[in-house]
């Protein structure tokens, strides 16, 4: 680790404080409906709950992959902002399973779940597009 450039250690350090944040303001209630049961006849984001969490893990998924790519271009490659979204991702997913479920009539769901089908496609585009973009960035400065 002592590579690695203290900016990005601290915007790591960062975003996982918010994911934990999230999580505990998930477990005390401060989002609408997270500490409800699931009511019948409700659509997939009928729910407050469900809406929040969905809006949150694109919020976190566009960050880290955003976050990934700016620490691989100061990290030196795009193959460390991938390995950083990668291990971001898991990591996420892994704190993300300590809220509340996402509940519907007779199932319920980790928001990890949510995680893996939708923040980490979308985790992946916003890696892409800022490495790209990032990259494009620096051979025109160069030019």
């Amino acid at each position: 680790m002592g590579n690695l450039d203290s900016r990005v250690t601290r915007a790591a350090a960062i975003y996982v404080g918010v994911v934990v944040l999230v999580v505990v303001a998930a477990q005390i209630g401060v989002f609408p409906g997270s500490l409800d049961l699931p009511m019948e006849g409700t659509g997939a984001f009928a729910h407050p709950y469900r809406l929040a969490m969905v809006g949150i893990v694109l919020l976190l998924a566009v960050s880290l992959g955003a976050l990934a790519a700016w620490g691989g271009e100061v990290l030196g490659g795009w193959h460390l902002g991938l390995a950083a979204l990668i291990v971001g991702g898991m990591a996420t997913g892994t704190i993300l399973a300590f809220a509340p479920s996402i509940l519907y009539p007779n199932d319920q769901y980790p928001v990890t779940f949510s995680w893996v089908m939708l923040g980490a496609p979308v985790g992946f585009i916003s890696w892409l597009a800022c490495t790209v973009a990032l990259r494009a960035a620096k051979r025109t400065v160069a030019a």
